[in-house]
């Protein structure tokens, strides 16, 4: 699954800043500074894709417990429905 076009361009406008910030145009860099740059941006995108995961993850637990708790709801009104049928068929 890839970054849609308007992703790809709000993450190169956010390495553009941050390289911007961390190192000035009016300074130099070597390709080594580049490199460092960019190793430290790809760890900070993979600390945030990680907390993604783990919200991610989450959310589908909490999915899966409301679906069981809906259904055991479910269940419970129609023998509730079925116990009050018998008991007014019988009066």
């Amino acid at each position: 699954m890839g970054l849609t076009d308007a992703a790809r361009l709000e993450v190169i406008e956010l390495v553009r800043r941050e390289l911007e910030r961390v190192l000035p145009l009016r300074e130099v860099a070597t390709k080594e500074d580049i490199k460092l740059i960019v190793e430290t941006m790809n760890k900070r995108f993979e600390d945030v894709n990680k907390r993604f995961e783990d919200v991610n993850r989450r959310f589908e637990e909490l999915y899966g417990s409301l679906r069981l708790y809906f259904i055991i709801l479910g269940a419970m009104i129609s023998l509730f429905t079925i116990v009050v049928s018998v008991l007014i068929a019988l009066k």
